[in-house]
């Protein structure tokens, strides 16, 4: 397990950790610091082909009259499914519009590789990149 310095703590001048350090278990006991960190989060939940499909068509439906608005998307996906939290939601869609705005642009990647073939999918002119 590791661990994350919520604040930097000195002693007799010295700085014993610094806001931010990712520590193990063995440091936090050697420093004595166990009350100025938290758990560092890793858990990562990978996106299913279905999630991406759903809020490529969100987004999609969402976008031809103008801006896309992050948060309805975000609910409405929200309302399907509850295995990522907002953030992660709002980073999708985020994802989704700058591609949409970038597609003739040769060489980009994304964080998951459902996402492509779901917006070719959805409509091969507007996301043929």
């Amino acid at each position: 397990m590791k661990y994350v310095a919520e604040k930097t703590i000195t002693r007799g001048g010295k700085r014993v950790i610094t806001k931010g350090d990712v520590l193990t278990q063995v440091q936090v006991d050697k420093k004595k610091v166990s009350q100025y960190v938290s758990e560092q989060v890793t858990r990562r939940t990978p996106w299913t082909v279905g999630e991406v499909e759903l809020v490529s068509y969100l987004y999609h439906t969402h976008s031809q009259g103008g801006p896309v608005l992050h948060q309805e998307v975000a609910d409405l996906f929200m309302e399907e499914y509850t295995t990522h939290p907002r953030p992660g939601v709002l980073m999708m869609v985020n994802q989704i519009r700058s591609y949409d705005n970038h597609c003739e642009v040769e060489g980009l990647e994304t964080t998951s590789p459902y996402l492509l073939p779901a917006l070719k999918e959805i409509d091969s002119v507007r996301y043929s990149g």
